[in-house]
């Protein structure tokens, strides 16, 4: 029991040791954080320097040539973040179409504002009123639209 008694004794020194020193030390600076910011910081700018784009474009930006988007050094096609020119629209994978258009100025896949009955089908104003409807006087026989 003796030596139980010693070793609980030892045991409780050193704790006290210990949490003696903890508290009693300063909050001295090692130096190691100030070097780290001072690296992250040099290598941040070698990387704006590295990441810009041919035209000086600096990295995520847009360039004045519409969609393109610099993303690490290399220009892609973002329309998302760049928006497209007039007449276009954003599309797929960041890239701008064309907003095509039949010749009644109603766009691809829609009806016809000024034509009754007629639905843009690629290009082509084909009868429709199924689905774009006839104007007052007209009733859809066949899909198309005929005087009452």
């Amino acid at each position: 029991m003796t030596s139980s008694k010693f070793h609980g004794t030892l045991l409780l020194a050193s704790l006290f040791a210990i949490m003696f020193g903890l508290l009693t030390s300063g909050n001295e600076p090692t130096g190691f954080a100030i070097k780290e910011i001072e690296t992250q910081n040099i290598i941040q700018e070698e990387n704006k320097i590295k990441s810009s784009c041919i035209g000086n474009i600096q990295h995520e930006s847009c360039s004045f040539t519409k969609p393109l988007y610099c993303d690490d050094g290399s220009l892609v096609y973002n329309c998302y973040e760049c928006g497209c020119n007039e007449g276009e629209t954003c599309g797929e994978q960041g890239v701008c179409n064309e907003i095509k258009k039949c010749a009644d100025g109603s766009f691809y896949g829609e009806c016809s504002t000024l034509l009754n009955g007629k639905f843009c089908d690629e290009g082509n104003l084909i009868p429709y009123c199924d689905l774009c409807s006839c104007k007052e006087g007209y009733t859809c026989e066949d899909n198309k639209c005929v005087r009452q």
